[in-house]
């Protein structure tokens, strides 16, 4: 099967969505499968997608750059894809960095692809924009998917409810569009707008897979206390409740464990900015005010001008990254000189694939808290489990229906009832595991039985693999295929049910 996956540039480089991109590209690619992943930057647009993603410039020169970026892949894609390719594109909808408009979408229906859309976070954000906005752009784009995956319950019911808007679009005025935006070519006046059971079957619920592994590698069961805490480091992202425990574990005198922070820096002026903060609050204040060798402040202050003129370069993304770790190395090896009373925090920017592995097996836990919590989207909580950690995170209203019915003694983690937790509870929660052998045997084994099930990477590439067969009308084992899905949830769900009865 011919696959062709696109990402929008939503945001800057370094996040979940590119890195679930590329980790399906791989997955589907081992399966065997034709797979190009196409982006904006290898068209020559990093520029365009540069402007796009600045706040600080006027809007009429980021909706000129998202034209042009739109415009470039829908050329490239009608004038070098094969029809008969399936069109995996990732979306964040809605958003101001969207770079496939209607319009586009319905040329390249028009021409005869299928169109498989992954749709993450469109209804379990609901900040901004309002709930009016979020309907009526997602409604102009669902009636060009063949087929839809989403992560979670709360984004299906979502994509649901905005198919009832039907007044959007469904026109009785002969001289106006269906769609006001001029972007509407597709359907042509009186259509009627699909059925929302219609939609209902399109719609797939699917996990995120595991970045870093092809199975579960449960490690060494012997492993130093450390603590691990993976993802984009930036604000509203855990670092808070982190930096609060490294300083608690200093107060104490606790030398036998570390906190390794590892990632990306998003890579953009908004993410060097939150990660400047966060290396100012983590090394002591005396390390940037030392008489003998450069203030922090102002080593900061060069590299972040340096940064500053990455952003018409094609290889933004590995310069920007290879700043952030000099940084990182400027400052521990004044620390080694110097020998000031450091948190007990490591940080390790963009490591490979082998590194993080290592990282994982030298650690018992895992740490993130953040307003996703855990649930099917949160890649880097199943990433830290996938390696044999023992996740400490939050509940939010996007977990897995399976373990909504689940004792404590029945979760592959713990759920803590809050995003911002005191570094006394983090401690305590840790110290308790620590000292309670079988609760983290009990866990352990929980999360070998999720991680060779739900979140197993191979299964979710399957699964994947089935919807866009399905987007090309492909008919192969999909229905026992799926019947067996439904069969290990189902026992899965009926353990934790029977497990909380009996309590």
């Amino acid at each position: 099967m011919k696959i062709l996956i696109t990402t929008a540039p939503f945001e800057a480089e370094n996040t979940g969505d590119i890195s679930y991109a590329r980790q399906m590209e791989r997955c589907l690619r081992d399966s065997g499968h034709e797979v190009t992943y196409l982006r904006a930057q290898e068209l020559g647009l990093a520029v365009e997608v540069s402007k796009a993603l600045d706040t600080s410039i006027r809007l009429s020169e980021t909706y000129a750059a998202l034209k042009k970026i739109g415009d470039s892949l829908l050329h490239h894609i009608l004038t070098t894809i094969p029809k008969d390719t399936v069109l995996f594109m990732h979306f964040r909808i809605p958003h101001t960095g969207f770079s496939f408009s209607a319009k586009h979408l319905s040329q390249l229906k028009a021409a005869g692809y299928k169109i498989c859309a992954l749709i993450n976070e469109h209804s379990c954000n609901r900040e901004e924009p309002t709930e009016i906005d979020r309907n009526y752009q997602t409604a102009q784009l669902i009636p060009f998917f063949d087929q839809v995956i989403t992560f979670n319950p709360i984004d299906k019911a979502g994509l649901l409810k905005t198919a009832e808007t039907k007044n959007f679009y469904h026109c009785t005025d002969t001289k106006m569009s269906l769609a006001k935006s001029n972007a509407w070519t597709l359907f042509q006046v009186g259509d009627e707008y699909p059925a929302q059971l219609s939609l209902e079957e399109r719609i797939s619920l699917i996990p995120a897979p595991i970045l870093s592994a092809k199975k579960y590698d449960p490690g060494p069961a012997e492993r130093p206390d450390n603590i691990l805490m993976f993802g984009t480091i930036r604000r509203n992202k855990g670092n808070t409740a982190t930096l609060n425990l490294a300083r608690l574990l200093a107060e104490k005198g606790i030398s036998t464990i570390q906190i390794k922070i590892v990632g990306k820096v998003l890579a953009d002026m908004n993410g060097f900015s939150s990660f400047r903060q966060y290396v100012l609050s983590t090394f002591p204040d005396r390390l940037g005010f030392c008489a003998d060798f450069k203030p922090l402040e102002r080593m900061l202050a060069e590299k972040e001008h340096r940064i500053a003129k990455l952003s018409s370069l094609d290889d933004y993304e590995n310069e920007f990254n290879n700043l952030c770790r000099e940084i990182v190395r400027d400052l521990e090896s004044q620390v080694t000189k110097k020998k000031p009373k450091a948190l007990p925090i490591e940080f390790h920017i963009d490591v490979s694939e082998e590194a993080f592995r290592t990282l994982c097996h030298q650690s018992r836990y895992g740490i993130k808290f953040d307003k996703k919590g855990f649930c099917d989207n949160a890649s880097t909580i199943i990433n830290m489990m996938g390696f044999g950690l023992i996740v400490i995170s939050n509940k939010t209203r996007m977990l897995n229906p399976v373990f909504d019915d689940c004792p404590a003694e029945e979760l592959p983690l713990v759920l803590l009832d809050t995003t911002e937790p005191e570094a006394e509870l983090l401690f305590q929660t840790i110290f308790y595991l620590k000292r309670d052998v079988p609760a983290r045997q009990r866990i352990l084994k929980n999360l070998e039985r999720v991680m060779t099930t739900i979140y197993d990477p191979m299964r979710v590439t399957a699964q994947v693999v089935r919807v866009l067969e399905k987007a090309l009308n492909i008919e192969r084992h999909a229905k026992q295929e799926d019947e067996e899905t439904d069969k290990t949830e189902n026992k899965l769900s009926s353990n934790c049910v029977t497990s909380s009865r009996t309590q």
